[in-house]
């Protein structure tokens, strides 16, 4: 990944909130967060549902396992609600993009 990024390269990960964390505590300054929400508990629910995969008890485990994930929302940069995958893909390509343009002050700079 990081010879990706050093390229000038963006990388996108797909990982739970556990792992995201993990990697913003190493590449702090180079990590964008981005928190895709489903548009709702129970769309959730009718999706894992849907695919017929899972068990019941399955499906409420990662029902409570998405709740919790969701508690974490705030330490996160930006959100994107996943309810046509058409319009959360162009959101999080604009959220690359702006971050492609933001001005980087340094903390310890005063203006």
């Amino acid at each position: 990944m990081l010879d990706k990024t050093a390229s000038g390269n963006d990388v996108i990960l797909e990982i739970e909130v556990q792992g995201g964390a993990q990697v913003y505590h190493n590449l702090q300054d180079r990590v964008v967060r981005i928190f895709v929400l489903p548009p709702s508990e129970e769309a959730l629910q009718q999706r894992l549902a849907g695919r017929n995969t899972e068990s019941d008890a399955s499906i409420r485990a990662r029902l409570a396992r998405a709740q919790e994930e969701i508690n974490h929302l705030p330490d996160y940069d930006y959100f994107v609600i996943n309810d046509d995958l058409e319009q959360a893909v162009q959101q999080t390509l604009s959220i690359i993009v702006a971050e492609r343009h933001r001005v980087q002050i340094s903390k310890n700079e005063e203006k």
